[in-house]
């Protein structure tokens, strides 16, 4: 009676083991797709419904898409944007807006994978204007 008992736990743990390992499988990893951009939005959260089609110097935006966890580059016009690896996952990349200003205009953002695909998107970086903070004169008129 008790090698039954003792096989029948067996079998029991047996199964109940089997059933764990298949309940855990690994999910596929969606690599198989292009990297591809749905839309750029700002980053305070009660506002993530506000959809940009250009932002300003220095401004944090987040590239909403998908496949774009191998991101290596990216450019906004011809100015290279500083990337932490903490703010891109397979859907979502945050970044600052470069604030220097570009010298070729092309009104697009850039960003280069490790397969060396890049992708396009439109988007203008709208450039401040220059403010004059103070004036220096040597020959300054009397009056």
């Amino acid at each position: 009676m008790k090698t039954i008992n003792k096989l029948v736990a067996i079998l029991f743990m047996a199964i109940a083991m089997g059933s764990v390992f298949t309940a855990c499988k690994k999910e596929e990893d969606s690599n198989g797709g292009q990297p591809s951009i749905s839309y750029v939005r700002i980053t305070r959260p009660q506002s993530s419904d506000s959809l940009l089609v250009g932002a300003g110097q220095g401004r944090l935006i987040a590239i909403m898409g998908e496949n774009l966890k191998d991101a290596q580059e990216i450019w906004f016009n011809d100015q290279r944007a500083s990337l932490n690896p903490t703010f891109i996952t397979n859907t979502t990349i945050i970044v600052n807006v470069p604030a220097p200003i570009p010298r070729d205009i092309t009104n697009k953002l850039k960003i280069v994978f490790k397969n060396g695909f890049v992708l396009l998107h439109d988007f203008v970086v709208q450039i401040s204007e220059p403010v004059v903070g103070s004036m220096v004169s040597e020959y300054v008129n009397t009056g």
